[in-house]
Parts: structure tokens; sequence; C-alpha cells
């Protein structure tokens, strides 16, 4: 009896090295950078701060955690950052 294919593919990871693994996903919170979050003043330099530094790692999320009302005028989007408004935030432009 042959085994089934998600078996299969299951045993065939275990067998990667560590080092060809896809790493999870890192994530950088907009307030680490600075952001306020407070609508009224201009978070951008916070977001385009933690795009940076997400690329600089290899890619990841860039969180814009709620509550917040996060104000910014034009951000740069690299490739490999996602941008992950939670629930309750908002990005004002």
């Amino acid at each position: 009896m042959a085994a089934p294919p998600l078996l299969l593919l299951a045993a065939l990871l275990l067998l990667l090295p560590a080092a060809a693994r896809p790493a999870p996903a890192r994530v950088f919170s907009v307030a680490d950078y600075g952001a306020a979050g407070d609508g009224s003043r201009y978070d951008t330099a916070a977001i385009q701060a933690a795009v940076d530094a997400c690329a600089a790692a290899g890619g990841g999320r860039v969180l814009l955690p709620a509550p917040g009302d996060y104000l910014t005028a034009t951000v740069r989007l690299r490739s490999g950052v996602v941008l992950d408004v939670a629930p309750g935030a908002r990005l004002l432009g």
C-alpha cells in the first residue's frame, strides 16, 4: 500500500536541513519604531523605519496594532514586506 502524498511530503520536509526550511515571518510593530497612532501626528517616519527594518531582515510583516489611527504621507513598501493593519486600526493618508 502506497503512503498518502501528504505523508510523503511531511517526511520530506523533516529531511530538509534547517537552513532550507522557510523561516517564520517576523513581525515589526510600528509602535516599536515610535508611531503614536493618535490620528493627529504623522507616523510616516516610524512606518517607514519598520518597513526598512523588515526588508533588511529578509522580509516579514509590518504591523499597525489596534487601537490606533496611523496618519501617514508617502511610504515606500519593499519586496517581501506585508503591511498588516490589525482589526481596530486605521491607516490614514
